[in-house]
């Protein structure tokens, strides 16, 4: 298993994307179909086909590790929160942190 440590990885370019108080919120990585990119030592990410603009990706992770996609999170969020009454900007102040605007 590859980690962040280990010399496949040191040839990986790549970008930080920053809040605009300069906290690093998501680490952008070109990969080619085939390639892997690993999340600590458990969530393994694989570009698995790609197809025009479309991007298969195959994902291993502990059965105790949520996958979502996030057109579903965001309608369980708006669900929960119609359910609460609470107004969509405090959607916003509460998941700011997670890039789940």
């Amino acid at each position: 298993m590859e980690s962040a440590q280990t010399p496949a990885c040191r040839g990986v370019r790549a970008k930080p994307y920053h809040l605009n108080h300069g906290e690093t919120v998501m680490l952008v990585i070109s990969r080619r179909q085939g390639e892997t990119v690993w999340i600590g030592d458990q969530i393994k990410i694989v570009v698995c086909t790609m197809r025009g603009k479309r991007v298969s990706l195959g994902i291993e992770a502990p059965r105790d590790i949520s996958i979502v996609r996030d057109e579903l999170r965001q309608a369980d969020i708006k669900k929960v929160l119609a359910a609460t009454g609470l107004p969509q900007g405090e959607l916003i102040e509460v998941t700011e942190g997670t890039c789940a605007k």
